[in-house]
């Protein structure tokens, strides 16, 4: 969190066992598509980016239980 990041690439592609993600307050202007990888994710933090539109349908994440996406572009 706090950083400069605009993408991650294919970080998230080997970090298949990740429960929790914390990216807010970064500059990511759409969702990072590894993230559909990390299955056992419960807990996403996107907030406080520049993202503007969802694209969360492309994200199968059955664990998942707190989605925050506040304070981005979307609408």
């Amino acid at each position: 969190q706090d950083n400069v990041l605009d993408s991650l690439g294919s970080l998230l592609d080997a970090l298949t066992n990740l429960t929790e993600v914390n990216i807010s307050r970064n500059r990511l202007t759409s969702v990072p598509l590894g993230l559909g990888a990390c299955r056992n994710l419960t807990r996403l933090q996107l907030g406080g980016n520049k993202i503007s539109a969802a694209g969360f349908e492309a994200l199968a994440l059955p664990f998942l239980t707190c989605l925050d996406v506040s304070d981005n572009g979307l609408q």
